[in-house]
């Protein structure tokens, strides 16, 4: 009666048995790609270590190995690339539900003046931050500075805002 021993290499099975050449080859294939050495896979494997060494030198093997490593860095790129896309996706989402949200607040008659205010004043800074910067040559003239700065305090007996120091 015949024992197997199985014994086991960095947490690797290793089996004592008889394999098809083709079986064999696709393990050592599998081993190849987790970065073992023909050494470590002809154990794991249960082969000779020359038997590995000998598929591990062919061209057609190495030229295996490295497609399948190429396909297995294009499938993670690719859920990558599906996870950002997914993310980017929530965002926006997110972004229209509270844009939409600010909406129904400013449609309210419920709101406090100051806070209208400032949700004008955001969505303003948010369409300024999106559209190209212009630039202007156009001078204020002192009347119109001294008119500005008497609407502003106009304003500011209206809407009771506090000043940051």
């Amino acid at each position: 009666m015949e024992q197997t021993a199985d014994l086991s290499l960095d947490g690797l099975e290793l089996k004592d048995r008889l394999l098809t050449t083709s079986v064999m080859r696709v393990q050592l294939l599998r081993l190849a790609m987790k970065g073992l050495n023909a050494t470590q896979a002809a154990k794991v494997v249960g082969c000779h270590e020359s038997t590995a060494r000998a598929h591990y030198a062919q061209s057609d093997f190495r030229r295996a190995v490295l497609d399948k490593v190429e396909q297995a860095f294009e499938g993670i790129d690719q859920a990558f690339a599906e996870k950002k896309r997914s993310l980017h996706e929530m965002l926006e989402e997110q972004a229209s539900r509270s844009c939409e949200e600010l909406i129904q607040m400013l449609e309210g008659s419920d709101l406090h003046p100051s806070l209208r205010v400032k949700i004008h004043q955001d969505f303003l800074n948010r369409v300024e931050d999106s559209a190209p910067q212009a630039r202007h040559s156009y001078k204020m003239e002192p009347a119109d500075l001294s008119h500005a700065a008497k609407v502003a305090r106009e304003m500011d007996q209206v809407l009771p805002l506090r000043r940051v120091k």
